[in-house]
């Protein structure tokens, strides 16, 4: 799925964004193969094929893929700020009980590095 991201066609390009969105981070949940995804994506955004165009849906936001990318890694961020652990506590589910929560800070080197990337691309 991740090396679709690159692929030369845009529906191959545009199913493989959809499939990061709902398979690896959807609607904040942080699951295994988040870190990993966030890592590789981080580093393909500086490579020109991101800056192809992909499929939108409606109501979507348009532009390339590049800022499709920029917009799932601040999402993957946010998932995993202090707000979002303070939450996960007070809700009753402490997040170093949760290994994905617990990946992205330290495989990513913390979520203000996420954030770091999308300002600097």
């Amino acid at each position: 799925m991740l090396r679709d991201l690159m692929g030369a066609d845009v529906r191959v390009r545009s199913e493989a964004l959809s499939r990061l969105s709902h398979l690896v981070h959807h609607q904040n949940t942080l699951y295994t193969a988040t870190a990993p995804a966030a890592l590789y994506v981080a580093g393909i955004l500086g490579d020109a094929r991101t800056l192809e165009a992909v499929e939108k849906r409606p109501h979507s936001f348009p532009g390339p893929m590049r800022a499709e990318l920029l917009g799932w890694l601040d999402s993957v961020a946010d998932a995993a700020d202090d707000e979002a652990a303070a939450s996960s506590r007070h809700l009753g589910f402490p997040p170093e009980e949760y290994p994905p929560f617990m990946r992205i800070p330290s495989e990513v080197h913390g979520a203000e590095n996420v954030r770091l990337v999308v300002w600097f691309h």
